[in-house]
């Protein structure tokens, strides 16, 4: 008998920003050792009911022995799957077979590089923290603009009316100095 009472299954792209990376702490939570004993907690069940289906094949009883061995077996094995946290990530090159060639072919050509990365080849990318616009805010309003030379600051090329966008080319009221250039 397999007990997955209360169990939490979590399937997911890759994430692409910080905030969509909640789930991936569960790699950390996962007890390797805990993981191999349930495995071979498995095999050991698989085994002894290969043995008795075998004797029961061979017109052979069954001995009690085997049944209680095997009610303990899943016994433990519910008990270690309770506590268990298993985390694992998958390509979708893992299941080429049943996912098929043209169908990856079909995702490289409508994703984005990014998302074919991150929802078919399952890779992590790198969120840079120390980088310009990973360091910006999100109040921060940025416009197109164009930089005057003679007074070597930048004006909006949009009317007042339209320079909230997010377009990432200069934060308005900068000045640049000629040192810093």
């Amino acid at each position: 008998m397999q007990s997955f009472n209360h169990s939490i299954m979590i399937l997911s792209d890759m994430p692409q920003t910080q905030k969509g990376s909640w789930f991936l702490h569960y790699k950390e939570k996962m007890d390797e050792e805990l993981i191999y004993t349930i495995k071979a907690t498995i095999y050991e069940i698989w085994k002894t009911k290969e043995r008795v289906r075998r004797l029961k094949g061979e017109g052979k009883a069954v001995p009690k022995y085997l049944k209680s061995y095997l009610r303990i077996l899943d016994t433990n094995l519910n008990k270690m799957r309770s506590v268990a946290v298993y985390y694992k990530e998958y390509s979708s090159i893992e299941n080429l077979q049943l996912l098929g060639e043209n169908y990856i072919k079909q995702m490289k050509r409508d994703l984005t590089p990014k998302t074919f990365q991150t929802s078919i080849l399952c890779q992590r990318i790198g969120i840079a923290k120390d980088g310009f616009y990973s360091s910006m805010r999100g109040g921060i309003s940025t416009t197109p603009a164009i930089l005057n030379t003679s007074t070597n600051t930048h004006r909006s090329i949009l009317p007042r009316s339209k320079q909230k966008t997010t377009l990432p080319l200069f934060i308005e009221g900068v000045r640049r100095s000629r040192e810093g250039v």
